[in-house]
């Protein structure tokens, strides 16, 4: 029985670590394109105070939002009156719920 649980704690461990390496990529290019903006925002004023611009924080799916996921495609579909694709649903749940439409992630996780 140990082995059973072994194996799935390194499992485990193995997906963490490489959502880890995942997320450090993208921090490291998001590092990276903020860097690019602050150089073109220095070109137009040098002297404008980069500092002073606030983080601006998306708005992330509450558990109860993507619980319901179900019931909004149904209605989706209903309200459409034909057939959709995936993404066409996808697309119009998360429109009408207000959520982060750049948002490539959220589209995996809801498709």
């Amino acid at each position: 029985m140990t082995d059973h649980v072994l194996a799935g704690l390194i499992e485990r461990r193995a997906q963490l670590s490489g959502r880890i390496h995942t997320l450090q990529g993208e921090l490291h290019q998001a590092q990276a394109d903020l860097a690019c903006l602050d150089g073109v925002i220095r070109q137009f004023d040098p002297d404008y105070p980069l500092e002073a611009i606030r983080p601006r924080y998306r708005r992330q799916a509450t558990a109860a939002e993507m619980g319901s996921m179900s019931r909004a495609v149904l209605d989706t579909l209903r309200r459409a009156g034909e057939p959709l694709s995936v993404p066409e649903i996808v697309k119009r749940i998360i429109v009408e719920r207000g959520l982060d439409q750049g948002d490539r992630a959220l589209y995996r996780n809801m498709s």
